[in-house]
């Protein structure tokens, strides 16, 4: 297996979709993690989403790309809120992100990583789940 950083807009969408949804049953699952304010906890989680990324980074390649990234050659992360994502294309951005942060032992001890697994199951396993719209996200037929 092989990782690489997740695109910005892959980890803003996973945490945008958080925000813009407060009584989806995804909350549950990453809420549960922390005992902050709203207002702070969607950056902090976009900021732990790609640290876990990075972490995943260093457990597949070594420190080497960690310091790639720390001398400035990755431009930093900032959340931008992206609204009205789906079901579908959170999926789809939690399925990526998930992937590439797959390393050692990471699926089995990171909480996060496990919440957004729940999330992305929980939402699969509905019956209104856009399993069409998901499909067409994957062949790279268009992204909304």
């Amino acid at each position: 297996m092989s990782s690489f950083y997740c695109e910005d807009i892959t980890i803003n969408r996973i945490a945008s979709f958080i925000q813009d949804h407060p009584t989806h049953p995804a909350r549950d699952h990453v809420f549960a993690l922390c005992f902050i304010e709203p207002a702070q906890f969607y950056p902090l989680l976009a900021d732990s989403l790609r640290i876990l990324n990075r972490k995943a980074l260093m457990v597949r390649y070594g420190d080497d790309i960690v310091k790639d990234y720390d001398d400035g050659k990755w431009p930093p992360f900032k959340y931008e809120f992206i609204p009205d994502i789906r079901e579908h294309e959170f999926v789809y951005a939690a399925e990526c992100w998930l992937y590439q942060c797959a390393e050692g032992d990471i699926p089995d001890t990171n909480k996060l990583w496990q919440a957004i697994n729940s999330t992305k199951k929980d939402i699969i396993a509905q019956p209104r789940f856009d399993q069409a719209s998901y499909q067409a996200l994957k062949n790279g037929e268009y992204w909304v």
